[in-house]
């Protein structure tokens, strides 16, 4: 991922899309603002995450690979 900077080791990591709504359409539509992997924070304890944004276009195509297994 292009805004993780350093490795990270393997595992199950949470990844937070927020959307927010446009208003003015006869239906309930929502667009994306920004999405952020959680990740550990650096030089503390590991119970402190820290919100990393990332690419949701790398996050979709992550998504998609992993769909057609």
């Amino acid at each position: 991922m292009s805004g993780v900077v350093e490795p990270q080791p393997p595992g199950d990591d949470q990844v937070d899309r927020e959307e927010a709504l446009i208003g003015g359409l006869s239906w309930i539509a929502r667009r994306r603002v920004g999405t952020f992997i959680h990740l550990p924070a650096i030089g503390v304890r590991a119970a402190i995450r820290q919100l990393v944004p990332i690419d949701p276009a790398e996050t979709d195509a992550v998504t998609e690979k992993e769909t057609r297994r």
